[in-house]
């Protein structure tokens, strides 16, 4: 995750920061000693192996440091009393080449310290530029900007404590002797470093308030959007009570459409019986009316044969059954009329119900 890869690269930052003062140490251990080779490298080997204190390393400095001045004379009064000595030659380069062995070490070790911050600003950069990535992002709700804040906190935290251990560093730095290149060479190093993570720090810190605000930001937006939300249920259990209602209308508006369907087809039967009736009665009327006129034949006929005394009487018969006839031919007009009127709405009802 992003937060443990800045842990593991302010680690190592922490650790060789401790790792170049013990070098320090180391060396000035060395200086201050000349001896063989194997007990330098036994030296060495104890430095790197065993945790001290501060107490103890500054018990061990203190001691250093007389042994320092010690051997420093009885350096000078050898050199004054054996300068043409091998023996003394051999001793100087021993010891000399005891130093650029040290310093060939601690010379990798910067190495590997330079490296290793150089990755640590390599790690830091890809950390901003995907919180800023994020940050244009929009994330989807509080959680993930709290999650995003909480890693470049502790790592603001865990600076602030770098800082102030490189402080102190720097400090305990210049209280050694100023005449010492490596020391003036490292102080301008941690110096550098330390004016790199106040930029550092400077920039984390503008980064932790652009966070809150967009935390802001996204709380206040999350806020809206809830409201928003609330209307909008609102508004829907609205409607589905309006369509509750319309469902209720619409089923009462079924029933009555089956009673009135129902009633209808009654009637439809009805007036399909009725019809029956009608063509039946409609028929009878035709065959009467075909009777008539052959009565109408033979009383032609009568009024030829017979004299004029019953002429007149036969006459009025005549004008009877006409009548009559006239009379059964409107009725018989009428029944179909009815019979046609009933056959229209009928067809129209049907039409009607398929729609």
């Amino acid at each position: 995750s992003p937060s443990t890869g800045r842990t593991n690269s302010l680690s190592p930052l922490l650790s060789t920061s401790a790792g170049s003062q013990s070098s320090l140490q180391r060396l000035d251990l060395v200086r201050s000693l000349a001896t063989s080779h194997g007990l330098l490298d036994e030296l060495i080997s104890i430095f790197d192996t065993i945790a001290f204190s501060s107490e103890e390393l500054q018990i061990i400095l203190n001691k250093i440091a007389t042994k320092h001045i010690t051997d420093k004379h009885d350096l000078q009064r050898l050199i004054a009393s054996a300068k043409h000595d091998k023996t003394f030659e051999r001793i100087l380069d021993d010891t000399y080449r005891s130093q650029a062995k040290i310093l060939a070490i601690e010379l990798q070790a910067e190495k590997s310290r330079v490296l290793e911050l150089t990755q640590s600003n390599a790690d830091l950069e890809n950390t901003i530029r995907q919180f800023q990535q994020q940050q244009h992002q929009q994330p989807n709700n509080m959680a993930q900007y709290e999650q995003m804040i909480l890693p470049y906190q502790i790592q603001f935290r865990r600076l602030a404590d770098e800082n102030a251990h490189l402080q102190h560093q720097l400090h305990a730095y210049s209280m050694l002797p100023a005449t010492i290149n490596e020391l003036k060479q490292q102080q301008h190093i941690l110096n550098e470093q330390l004016r790199q993570l106040t930029i550092r720090n400077s920039a984390l810190e503008n980064e932790a308030a652009e966070s809150e605000r967009a935390s802001k930001r996204a709380a206040e937006i999350y806020k809206k959007a809830d409201t928003q939300k609330q209307e909008r249920i609102e508004q829907m259990i609205a409607d589905i009570n309006k369509y509750k209602k319309l469902d209720k209308e619409l089923t009462n508006f079924r029933q009555k459409y089956n009673e009135i369907d129902k009633n209808l087809n009654e009637k439809i039967n009805e007036v399909t019986h009725q019809r029956d009736k009608l063509r039946v009665h409609c028929n009878h009327l035709k065959e009467q009316v075909e009777q008539y006129e052959q009565l109408q034949i033979k009383y032609d006929k009568l009024i030829q044969s017979k004299s004029n005394n019953s002429t007149f009487q036969i006459q009025q018969e005549i004008n009877k059954l006409k009548a009559k006839n006239d009379e059964l031919r409107q009725r018989n007009w009428k029944t179909m009329e009815e019979l046609n009127k009933s056959l229209h709405e009928q067809q129209d009802n049907q039409n009607t119900k398929s729609s």
